[in-house]
């Protein structure tokens, strides 16, 4: 059965406004942390098969860093932080150099720095769902990999139970900048019974 992904303007407003108080929280966490001012670019959204994400992410060409955490609580489901894995690693890079100097990084300190990042950003947008739909969601421990986003996404994403082809997601597309540069991140939520349509009636937007 072919998903239908469409979005009333209602619905997008409704879940644009996720992305702002979401970025808005991960902002701020990080301006905490990296004592600098971060600013926003304006989110843009989408409702998606889980299939259609490396083209509607604009990474379907590139190498990414993905990072997948869990979500437990009221509502089970899976969240995917996606990351250029270029502009990432120069955005750890100078996140690490702002908080210690200048060192050799490691690939184990890169690793374990943009999953702190990943679940400040993944925590502060799922924190923003959770307000809105009234339920209790909890991110676990993230894991990383890289790769070609087709087949990271291929990976993190499979679920026996429910096959990609029958899934669906909700994609949040920020950018956070600073004056020492600029990070794009890609936001996925997939709901675990495959369908976005009960997170919608708790908007009370789904028609």
């Amino acid at each position: 059965m072919a998903i239908t992904t469409e979005l009333t303007e209602i619905q997008r407003e409704v879940l644009k406004e996720v992305g702002n108080i979401g970025a808005g929280h991960a902002a701020t966490a990080l301006a905490e942390i990296m004592k600098l001012k971060v600013g926003l670019t304006e989110p843009t959204v989408a409702r998606l098969p889980v299939q259609g994400v490396a083209v509607k992410s604009g990474y379907d060409e590139r190498m990414v860093a993905a990072l997948r955490m869990e979500v437990l609580g009221d509502a089970l489901g899976e969240i995917v932080i996606l990351f250029d894995r270029d502009e990432a690693t120069q955005f750890v890079r100078r996140f690490l150099t702002l908080q210690i100097g200048e060192i050799e990084v490691s690939q184990e300190l890169m690793d374990a720095t943009l999953m702190e990042i990943a679940n400040i950003i993944g925590g502060s947008y799922l924190t923003a769902l959770a307000d809105l739909v009234n339920k209790n969601l909890l991110p676990s421990t993230p894991t990383l990999m890289y790769g070609p986003l087709d087949e990271v996404v291929e990976v993190i994403t499979r679920d026996e139970s429910q096959p990609n082809a029958h899934r669906e997601a909700f994609m949040i597309n920020n950018g956070f900048l600073n004056e020492r540069g600029a990070i794009n991140v890609q936001f996925l939520f997939l709901p675990k019974d495959g369908s976005l349509g009960p997170y919608l009636d708790a908007f009370g937007v789904n028609s």
